[in-house]
């Protein structure tokens, strides 16, 4: 199985640097016609082992009436640059490639491509995404324009505009554009997965979902507005995804939460560092956590209509964030929500869990709450910087009986110190 995950900050891909999938290279075949186009990209086509496929912008755009599949290993199609150069034909009740749908391939690639999903002459209710991958070992789809998937606005309707499904074995999603898109921009299944440099703007549901998927680094990627889901999303109730890293990526615009974090895992390995999220038109969390160590650094939020950084999973260490004029606490620490839900992997919400050289300052719009916050038993609180709290009853809350959690050396120049509920809460040296 060839690898297509690339370094994890930015560096170059193997598919990148095998020279397969140079964009200089000459193709085996160059496709200029509608006809030309669908022959090709067939279950029983014309397309080869290791053909190098160019698709140019002619007669763009091609108005297809079937599926374009790639069922060959070892194919890279390149595209010329004019968008929309696939626009399915009204009726047609199409979406745009799909590749392994009807037997295992692998190392193929796929650079840009731009896809409109025409929803408005469609009418099938599900299904219609711009790019999927099935069963494939290594792909990568860059450099990719999708727009308008269908049905538009219809979530769990597979009609992202890219789709790696759970029998996918490394990917690379890099520097594609999705605008107007029908339900998530990458919905990733797979495993061994790099998505990076992506741009999105006026999304339906979350930008990037992994479930469950393992290995994987989302990072450096932008977000400008998600009408209805979080920006970033790892996980959810039934699933498990391990050892995946959150860094660098942007959120502005209306959206949910920036990123959330979600596994029934006991071990997960979640990191979260240096993103930045704008969420002044968002009335949830920033960054929440439900996913056992996992740690949550270095991250820059503002605006949230929740708490900046809310963690209701054990062992999580929160450090080094800036939070600001979020509606909840800056950082908030929580029981366990629903015993039932995690009780088969043994969680016990933020137990022992660490937040240390915070900066936090103007949170608290919603009156009650806490600039540091936890409710959850064995918390440490340790050298946070706490200022301006507005409407909360102190800079540092521990609430309820024996929990044993330890605030030191935090500092709270403007506003109450630390506020002790029912103890034993450990108190000591606050500034």
């Amino acid at each position: 199985m060839g690898l297509a995950a690339g370094s994890l900050l930015g560096g170059t891909t193997m598919a990148q640097s095998s020279g397969s999938a140079d964009a200089t290279a000459t193709p085996d075949r160059v496709i200029t016609t509608l006809d030309e186009l669908q022959s090709t990209f067939r279950p029983d086509g014309t397309l080869k082992p290791g053909d190098r496929v160019r698709i140019t912008d002619e007669n763009a755009p091609y108005r297809t009436t079937q599926w374009l599949d790639i069922d060959q290993s070892g194919v890279t199609v390149v595209c010329d640059g004019a968008f929309p150069l696939v626009k399915p034909a009204g009726g047609a009740n199409v979406g745009g490639l799909r590749v392994g749908k009807h037997r295992r391939v692998e190392d193929v690639t796929i650079d840009g491509y731009s896809h409109h999903g025409n929803p408005s002459e469609q009418s099938m209710s599900e299904g219609g995404f711009g790019i999927g991958s099935f069963a494939v070992d290594s792909i990568t789809i860059r450099n990719c324009d999708i727009r308008r998937t269908t049905p538009y606005h219809k979530h769990n309707a597979r009609n992202s505009g890219v789709i790696i499904g759970r029998d996918t074995d490394a990917y690379d999603v890099l520097n594609n554009d999705f605008d107007h898109i029908g339900d998530r921009a990458i919905n990733a299944w797979g495993e061994y997965g790099y998505v990076a440099h992506n741009f999105s703007e006026n999304g339906f549901d979350r930008m990037i979902s992994v479930e469950p998927g393992e290995d994987i680094a989302i990072v450096n990627n932008r977000c400008a507005g998600n009408g209805r889901g979080s920006v970033i999303g790892v996980g959810r109730k039934i699933s498990a995804p391990k050892r995946i890293l959150i860094a660098g990526n942007i959120a502005t615009g209306t959206h949910r939460r920036f990123i959330y974090c979600n596994s029934t895992a006991e071990w997960t390995n979640t990191m979260v560092r240096g993103n930045i999220g704008d969420g002044s038109d968002s009335t949830h969390p920033g960054i929440e956590v439900r996913a056992p160590h996992s740690t949550v650094a270095g991250n820059h939020l503002a605006g949230y209509g929740g708490a900046g950084v809310l963690v209701n999973a054990p062992r999580t260490w929160v450090r080094g964030n800036r939070v600001w004029d979020c509606g909840g606490p800056g950082v908030q620490f929580d029981p366990i929500e629903s015993p039932m839900r995690y009780k088969a992997a043994g969680l016990n919400g933020a137990f022992k869990s660490v937040a240390q050289n915070n900066h936090l300052w103007r949170n608290c719009r919603q009156r009650g709450a806490a600039e540091l916050q936890t409710a959850a038993k064995r918390t440490r609180l340790l050298n946070n910087n706490v200022i301006g709290t507005r409407n909360g009853i102190a800079g540092i809350v521990a609430i309820g009986r024996g929990r044993f959690s330890t605030a030191a050396w935090n500092v709270t120049p403007h506003g109450a110190d630390v506020f002790a509920d029912g103890g034993p809460t450990r108190t000591q040296a606050n500034l």
